[in-house]
């Protein structure tokens, strides 16, 4: 939860909870507890505060302003965790057409559906006379019926006592209005949904998911007959994306009515009706005249015109790549035009920079190839802004935008390169139809473009749309990047997709063969390959690939086909480790000779903008004389202090005889006269034998002498050493009064309750892994706080989170070994991502995509022991034992498993005790 965001009408925000924890803690957790327990929230926590947000910039009308509440922390707190409780629960609820809130779905699917139907409306091969609606609920959130609610959660499976504390909270509720900064006045609400409370959306989706069965209901008995794109594509009847719906719709008189029978009926019970003033239709080529004006007439919508959006993003007319580009760089003119450079120093821009800006583009490129034009000119805006300089004509800059975006090891700020970030942004879409054939717009898409032939072989022609050539172009980015993981073998097909070393694209291939699966070449009764299916495919240097694998198909394994990302851990393509791959293969190696000098001044714990400061001045991008001289010949490149020499970094910071004079009061005792010319030379034998408080010394003096030269020539202010040393002495004392302040705010976290507290079997666990890829597992078995078995093994694992696994599965085949299958037992590790995949059967989000078959082998073994066995995540000072022994079991290479009395003679007798919160080693000698 935000320290903080806006408090309620207590005035308190989380910060202050999160502060001051270890006193209000256990007085918060007891009352929410109750909570639960009882039902009932206290009626002072669910007060509100409504504020205003206007819509548009000057409005008038109370329609203009979208109503925010703002509940109390502890409200807030409650319905968190309700809502955290309900997301769980409704994963196999939620109709696929919803594509709100849910993890997973993305807003980009519908945009494209969307798109995908125009272009389709468009071709004269579309006989249909169809039409798409796009629907504007009105005032959503303010008009649903709670009544509505409780029933549509019911019908979800909600449970009972989850629904009766939501409805208790909505008709208790009292609403007061901030008015010129005051609250007057409660007003009771009758319906509606907080704007602003964690748990709105959710409930608000369960709502629309009704519509959405009820669509669908009409559908399959034949009343709504919807539309198809292409022969084997899908029917589709209706998307949403929360509130925002879209449906498709033959333009036939029944057809029509039937769907306007739907949205009345649908709003009269849940009070979400209609509006006519913003819903707008599309209509295909074969829609005559008649047919659009029953769409109109019916279902009182108008004619879309123009460049209409939907979500945001432009869905019709040509060059949309273009359009969306342009409405970029306004985006960005907006965001910089409110913007002060130079109240900002180059640290402050450059977090605007890629806080802000280089998110803006984020949700566009993500569905759209942005023009290099457009880019280069978002580029050059970026650019303007860190140097300081006007969004229009010409200016001087010191370092090339291509150098600042290069990494912080060759010299440059990591920002992204908007080229390559866009690229690989798009590469998403990519990878969805490479692994994702459930999503509605690649069946959309596939059965479009490559209805007979699979898609590593699909070409371009001219009725695709330029979505999809853009992604048949930068498909050779996958070919040697993914492989498929082999599971039960009946999704990956035999030919046309990599699933072995050494695969690629086959020649003409027999019908018979092109639909065959891997699990069709194995004989699963004699555990081998089917010679006679491999040679009639496969060539035979590929077949004995194929012999040599090492993966087969498992007929019982549970485990699907999956599609394998192999520069990520978890099989799964991400952005950032395309956009590595990408870099990497484009790069040119320009690493500057100040590149290590600038890696280890990333180290210094010094503020920011002294650190660009630094960057700056071993980049050369300081505005010195010398430097300026050399762009503006008519600029003298003499020193502004001495006139003696050519101002050039080196002179001015530490030959003049000014900067000379600060460094011979400083604490640091530098002497200039034995350095280097060159500056980079220069800053590296200052630092070669300075601590870290050394360190910030130079640091701060040369920033010092910087802005004590600046006050010089611009003010014509005196060039002080004494002054200068006096302030960085200044900044020494800063930095310590921060840390104290720093120390003052973080408190002692509140003392869990840990393994050792509870009754029955506890078991405790752990894995270790260094870069070679050994690996350490322990776990440490107690019956009720009592030292009762350990273990330890060394094993090889592929990463971190293998090793985890492997922890759990040894302690489960332990657990099982010395048969307490029937005990009450908790198992507690420091891994949440493996509690979270174990506990929630979820295989398809694991960290690592290798530990897959082992962590499906870990679920069966646990629900054998039924639910007599839970498995709990702590913090890592829980497990401080096992911890202990998966390090030695590693960097020993040892492994024991037995009564702990002692240890291998040959190795310390130690004994592992309990301590109240943290466990020690103790050495003892044997009796």
């Amino acid at each position: 939860m935000g320290p903080d965001k806006s408090p309620g009408p207590d005035g308190i925000t989380a910060r202050f909870y999160q502060q001051h924890w270890d006193i209000v803690g256990e007085g918060v957790v007891t009352q929410i507890r109750k909570i639960f327990v009882e039902g009932h929230v206290p009626d002072e926590w669910l007060q509100c505060t409504v504020t205003l947000i206007p819509k548009i910039k000057e409005p008038d009308m109370p329609s203009q302003y979208r109503p925010i509440s703002i509940g109390n922390v502890l409200y807030r707190l409650v319905m968190k965790i309700v809502a955290t409780r309900l997301r769980r629960h409704l994963k196999g609820v939620i109709s696929h057409e919803q594509n709100a809130f849910m993890k997973g779905r993305n807003i980009v699917e519908n945009i494209i559906v969307v798109r995908e139907t125009l272009q389709s409306f468009k071709q004269k091969n579309f006989k249909q006379p169809a039409f798409m609606l796009k629907v504007d609920v009105s005032k959503a959130f303010d008009k649903i019926e709670w009544d509505f609610l409780a029933k549509a959660m019911i019908y979800l499976n909600v449970p009972l006592n989850m629904v009766n504390l939501m409805l208790s909270c909505y008709r208790r509720a009292q609403v007061s209005l901030t008015i010129n900064g005051k609250r007057d006045g409660f007003i009771i609400p009758t319906r509606g949904l907080r704007q602003g409370c964690p748990m709105s959306p959710y409930v608000f989706i369960m709502a629309m998911e009704m519509l959405s069965r009820l669509m669908s209901k009409t559908q399959r008995e034949g009343n709504l007959k919807g539309i198809k794109l292409a022969h084997s594509s899908p029917v589709i009847t209706h998307i949403m994306y929360a509130d925002d719906l879209v449906i498709f719709g033959d333009a036939h008189r029944r057809e029509i009515d039937t769907i306007n029978s739907l949205l009345n009926h649908f709003g009269k019970a849940s009070g979400l009706k209609m509006n006519p003033e913003k819903s707008t239709f599309w209509a295909s080529r074969a829609c005559d005249q008649a047919a659009v004006h029953r769409v109109m007439n019916n279902l009182q919508a108008s004619v879309a015109e123009g460049e209409d959006k939907y979500l945001g993003a432009v869905i019709e007319g040509g060059r949309s790549g273009m359009k969306t580009g342009k409405m970029l760089l306004e985006k960005m003119r907006a965001k910089l035009n409110g913007w002060r450079a130079q109240m900002l120093s180059h640290a402050g821009r450059m977090v605007m920079i890629k806080s802000v800006l280089m998110s803006l583009p984020v949700y566009y490129m993500s569905m759209e190839c942005v023009p290099k034009s457009i880019v280069k000119q978002m580029n050059s805006l970026m650019a303007r802004f860190f140097w300081g300089k006007p969004a229009e004509g010409r200016y001087m800059a010191p370092i090339a935008w291509k150098t600042i975006c290069q990494p912080v090891e060759e010299g440059g700020l990591d920002v992204r390169d908007l080229n390559i970030f866009g690229e690989t942004l798009f590469m998403k879409l990519v990878w969805d139809v490479i692994s994702n054939e459930e999503k509605l717009w690649v069946q959309i898409c596939k059965s479009k473009y490559c209805p007979h032939i699979g898609f590593w072989k699909a070409k371009e022609n001219s009725n695709c749309s330029k979505m999809w050539r853009n992604i048949i172009q930068r498909r050779v980015f996958f070919e040697t990047n993914v492989h498929w993981c082999i599971g039960n073998g009946v999704d990956i097909k035999a030919v046309g997709q990599p699933w072995f070393s050494g695969w690629e694209q086959q020649g003409q291939v027999p019908l018979r063969n092109r639909k065959k699966v891997i699990a069709d070449l194995y004989d699963f009764n004699a555990s081998c390959w089917k010679m006679e299916e491999l040679n009639a495919i496969f060539n035979p240097a590929q077949v004995i690939q194929i012999l040599n694998s090492q993966t087969v198909p498992k007929r019982d394994g549970g485990l699907k086909d999956t599609m394998i990302w192999n520069q990520s851990k978890k099989g799964k393509y991400n952005v950032k480790e395309g956009y590595q791959l990408m870099y990497n293969q484009r790069r040119v190696q320009t690493t500057s000779a100040a590149s290590d000098l600038w890696v280890a001044i990333q180290r210094w714990k010094i503020i920011p903008k002294v650190k660009i400061f630094l960057w700056r001045l071993i980049s050369g991008a300081l505005m010195l004389s010398n430097n300026v001289h050399r762009r503006i010949s008519a600029v003298s490149p003499m020193c502004q202090r001495c006139g003696e020499e050519n101002e050039f970094e080196s002179h001015f910071f530490f030959f003049c005889h000014d900067s000379r004079a600060v460094w011979f009061a400083s604490n640091l005792g530098l002497r200039t006269q034995d350095l280097s010319m060159n500056i980079v030379a220069a800053v590296r034998q200052c630092i070669g034998q300075m601590n870290g408080e050394e360190e910030k010394i130079f640091s701060y003096t040369l920033w010092e002498i910087w802005k004590a030269r600046n006050d010089a020539v611009i003010n014509q202010k005196r060039f002080d050493p004494i002054q200068i040393q006096r302030k960085v002495d200044s900044w020494g004392r800063f930095d310590l009064e921060g840390e104290e302040h720093i120390l003052q705010l973080v408190k002692e976290r509140v003392q869990d309750r840990y393994w050792y507290q509870h009754d029955g079997y506890q078991v405790i666990l752990d894995g270790s892994w260094d870069m070679k890829n050994n690996s350490g597992s322990a776990f440490v078995i107690y019956k009720e706080g009592e030292l009762l078995w350990i273990g330890y093994k060394n094993h090889t694992a592929m990463d971190p989170f293998h090793a985890e696994v492997k922890a759990v599965r040894e302690a489960m085949e332990h657990l099982w070994k010395i048969g307490l299958q029937n005990q009450q037992i908790e198992i507690f590790s420091d891994c949440k991502n493996l509690v979270e995949a174990i506990n929630e059967n979820d295989i398809e989000n694991l960290p690592s995509w290798r530990a897959r078959q082992e962590v499906m082998e870990v679920i069966e073994v646990i629900t054998q022991f039924g639910d007599k066995l839970q498995l709990k995540h702590v913090r890592r000072e829980a497990i401080y034992q096992a911890h202990i022994l998966a390090n030695l079991a590693r960097s020993t290479g040892r492994s024991f498993t037995g009564v702990p009395r002692y240890w291998h003679n040959d190795e310390s007798q130690i004994e592992l005790r309990i301590s109240n919160r943290f466990f020690q080693k103790v050495q003892e000698a044997p009796p």
